[in-house]
């Protein structure tokens, strides 16, 4: 199966599709297998994701709880990385201090 499908039989037979907001790795063979994408957690039920709240973020795929954003950084819902507030400098994902 191709990246973001899976497919649990051997044999013949079509690979499903991942949920939403979720991937697999090539050659998956089970729903577990899809993890959710950056910028999304596991919700409460254990299987569906739910997009980090605004102000929050998480950069990597898996199971990972979403982040509070550092000082002066900020971020939509589903966000992967923070962003620098107005009035402040840095990289994103990184410390942000006030412009000069």
């Amino acid at each position: 199966c191709e990246v973001g499908t899976y497919k649990t039989a051997a044999g013949a037979g079509s690979c499903a599709v991942c949920p939403s907001h979720t991937s697999s790795l090539i050659g998956s063979n089970e729903l577990t297998d899809c993890k959710c994408l950056p910028g999304y957690t596991v919700a409460s039920d254990g299987v569906a994701c739910s997009a980090c709240t605004a102000g929050a973020f998480k950069h990597v795929v898996g199971t990972a709880a979403c982040e509070t954003c550092p000082a002066n950084a900020e971020s939509s819902s589903g966000s992967a990385l923070c962003q620098c507030s107005a009035g402040f400098t840095g990289a994103d994902g990184g410390p942000c201090s006030a412009c000069e």
